[in-house]
Protein backbone atom coordinates (compact mmCIF):
# COMPACT_ATOMS: atom_id res chain seq x y z
CA UNK A 1 0.00 0.00 0.00
CA UNK A 2 3.08 2.12 0.94
CA UNK A 3 4.21 2.00 -2.85
CA UNK A 4 0.63 2.50 -4.36
CA UNK A 5 0.56 6.08 -2.38
CA UNK A 6 4.35 7.01 -3.73
CA UNK A 7 3.40 5.94 -7.51
CA UNK A 8 -0.15 7.83 -6.99
CA UNK A 9 1.70 11.15 -5.70
CA UNK A 10 4.04 10.88 -8.35
CA UNK A 11 1.25 10.75 -11.00
CA UNK A 12 -0.35 13.25 -9.52
CA UNK A 13 2.11 15.95 -9.27
CA UNK A 14 1.91 17.15 -12.96
CA UNK A 15 -1.08 17.34 -13.10
CA UNK A 16 -1.41 19.54 -10.46
CA UNK A 17 0.87 21.93 -11.98
CA UNK A 18 -0.81 21.37 -15.16
CA UNK A 19 -3.91 22.64 -13.17
CA UNK A 20 -2.22 25.10 -11.61
CA UNK A 21 -0.53 26.68 -15.10
CA UNK A 22 -4.51 26.50 -16.51
CA UNK A 23 -6.08 28.43 -13.62
CA UNK A 24 -2.84 31.20 -13.72
CA UNK A 25 -3.43 31.30 -17.38
CA UNK A 26 -6.83 31.74 -17.55
CA UNK A 27 -7.13 34.49 -14.90
CA UNK A 28 -4.59 36.43 -16.92
CA UNK A 29 -6.83 35.83 -19.75
CA UNK A 30 -9.91 37.26 -18.09
CA UNK A 31 -8.12 39.96 -16.81
CA UNK A 32 -6.74 41.00 -20.55
CA UNK A 33 -10.38 40.51 -22.07
CA UNK A 34 -11.66 42.96 -18.93
CA UNK A 35 -8.87 45.80 -19.34
CA UNK A 36 -8.61 45.89 -23.56
CA UNK A 37 -11.88 46.69 -24.90
CA UNK A 38 -11.06 45.94 -28.49
CA UNK A 39 -12.04 42.14 -27.91
CA UNK A 40 -15.27 43.27 -29.25
CA UNK A 41 -14.43 45.03 -32.30
CA UNK A 42 -13.05 42.09 -34.12
CA UNK A 43 -13.92 40.71 -37.05
CA UNK A 44 -14.48 36.63 -37.34
CA UNK A 45 -11.06 36.39 -38.65
CA UNK A 46 -9.18 38.25 -36.27
CA UNK A 47 -11.41 36.59 -33.29
CA UNK A 48 -10.46 33.25 -34.61
CA UNK A 49 -7.47 33.99 -34.48
CA UNK A 50 -7.85 35.28 -30.99
CA UNK A 51 -9.01 32.20 -29.67
CA UNK A 52 -6.55 29.58 -31.58
CA UNK A 53 -3.86 31.57 -29.90
CA UNK A 54 -5.76 31.64 -26.41
CA UNK A 55 -6.00 27.58 -26.95
CA UNK A 56 -2.39 26.78 -28.13
CA UNK A 57 -0.77 27.27 -24.91
CA UNK A 58 -3.57 24.63 -23.48
CA UNK A 59 -3.10 22.23 -25.88
CA UNK A 60 0.83 22.07 -25.94
CA UNK A 61 0.58 22.13 -21.88
CA UNK A 62 -1.76 19.22 -21.89
CA UNK A 63 -0.05 17.20 -24.70
CA UNK A 64 3.53 17.57 -22.27
CA UNK A 65 1.61 16.69 -19.36
CA UNK A 66 0.07 13.74 -21.01
CA UNK A 67 3.37 12.03 -22.45
CA UNK A 68 5.22 12.67 -18.89
CA UNK A 69 2.37 10.80 -17.40
CA UNK A 70 2.49 8.25 -19.52
CA UNK A 71 6.04 7.66 -19.55
CA UNK A 72 6.23 7.33 -15.96
CA UNK A 73 3.36 4.67 -16.17
CA UNK A 74 5.63 2.59 -18.43
CA UNK A 75 8.28 2.86 -16.15
CA UNK A 76 5.85 1.44 -13.50
CA UNK A 77 4.58 -1.10 -15.26
CA UNK A 78 8.11 -2.00 -16.51
CA UNK A 79 9.34 -2.48 -13.24
CA UNK A 80 6.11 -4.49 -12.06
CA UNK A 81 7.15 -6.80 -15.08
CA UNK A 82 10.38 -7.01 -13.86
CA UNK A 83 9.73 -8.01 -10.78
CA UNK A 84 7.12 -10.71 -11.77
CA UNK A 85 9.72 -12.35 -14.45
CA UNK A 86 12.02 -12.49 -11.52
CA UNK A 87 9.30 -14.09 -9.16
CA UNK A 88 8.36 -16.25 -11.87
CA UNK A 89 12.10 -17.58 -12.34
CA UNK A 90 12.54 -18.65 -8.72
Amino acid sequence: MRRFRKVLVWLLTPLKLAFALTLHWLAWLLYYADVSSKLSGLTANEMGGFLAGIAAPFAFLWLVIAVFLQRQQLSVRGAELRTSTEALKL
